[in-house]
């Protein structure tokens, strides 16, 4: 039985991260506006429980916190703004690498990981493999003059992902006493945040002007349309993250869900194919990617 729940979770996560994608493609809204909107109906739904839930008392985890929310601010609103502008197709392939930089990065902190590796060979062959394979495929889109320039734009930012992803991953280490109430916590204290951070940006427009922009774009920021794919984007939002953090709970590995949400480009690229759109992006590459994250998942976790 706790199979099928878990699995029905991460379902749930999977479809509505598709989603959430789609939208943010079709929405054509300026990304500032709609990573405002957005947040604020996060945080509209989230704080109503806030009473009710015991938040961490150690100081650390609001500053770790405040340092994630700040970097993932600045991320949505790349991401945003590049799948409104390059598609949710495209932008959705790169993302996985992300896998692969947080691996690196935590060998990095753990040595002792690596000569743990090392006892298996098959296994580290296998991790070798993997990482050749990514760095193959990443190099190879340098010959697509679509793929190269967004993956160009998605690489650094992944790189501020990684630190945001150490800062809420120590940041929950804190949450001390509010432990089954941790992915609450988590996302609504990141959410509040990353919410105070857009109302700065507003007063400070032009920290904006370098974003990726979608020239197609024809609504302001008080119109029915943004606020209308804010509120969207916020349900969807939710539905990915809540289904996620309840379903890595119960399962004896958290990879399980991982390669669940891997599936995520593909399912994407299904919907482009039954809607007729032509993909002149490297498939292969971009593909090869997402297969090399997810044998490193394989590898590492199995």
């Amino acid at each position: 039985m706790s199979d099928a729940i878990w699995i029905f979770a991460a379902s749930i996560c999977v479809l509505a991260t598709v989603i959430y994608r789609i939208v943010n493609e079709v929405s054509h809204v300026r990304a500032e506006d709609l990573a405002f909107w957005m947040r604020l109906f996060c945080v509209l739904m989230l704080l109503p429980f806030a009473p009710f839930v015991a938040w961490p008392q150690a100081w650390q985890f609001y500053a770790l916190m405040a340092g994630n929310a700040l970097l993932v601010s600045y991320a949505d609103l790349v991401f945003i703004g590049l799948i409104s502008k390059s598609g949710a197709g495209l932008v959705s392939r790169f993302l996985p690498f992300n896998e692969i930089m947080v691996f690196v990065v935590w060998i990095a902190l753990n040595p002792l990981l690596f000569f743990d590796y090392l006892e298996t060979p098959g296994r580290t062959a296998g991790i070798t493999l993997s990482l050749l394979a990514a760095v193959y495929f990443a190099i190879r889109l340098r010959k697509c003059p679509i793929s190269f320039p967004v993956f160009k734009t998605v690489l650094p930012v992944l790189l501020i992902h990684i630190i945001a992803f150490f800062c809420g991953r120590y940041a929950i280490d804190y949450a001390k006493g509010s432990h089954e109430y941790a992915a609450y916590v988590y996302v609504t204290a990141q959410c509040s945040i990353v919410f105070c951070c857009y109302i700065a940006i507003r007063l400070f427009p032009a920290f904006t002007r370098r974003l990726p922009c979608d020239t197609r774009i024809t609504s302001g920021f008080f119109s029915k349309r943004t606020i209308f794919f804010g509120i969207v984007m916020a349900l969807l939002w939710i539905g990915g993250v809540i289904p996620k953090w309840y379903a890595i709970p119960m399962v004896e590995n958290p990879a399980y869900v991982t390669m669940f949400y891997l599936s995520v480009p593909v399912w994407i690229l299904l919907y482009d194919r039954l809607k007729g759109k032509r993909e002149e992006a490297d498939l292969l590459s971009g593909f090869g990617i997402v297969a090399s994250v997810a044998a490193l998942v394989v590898f590492t976790q199995f």
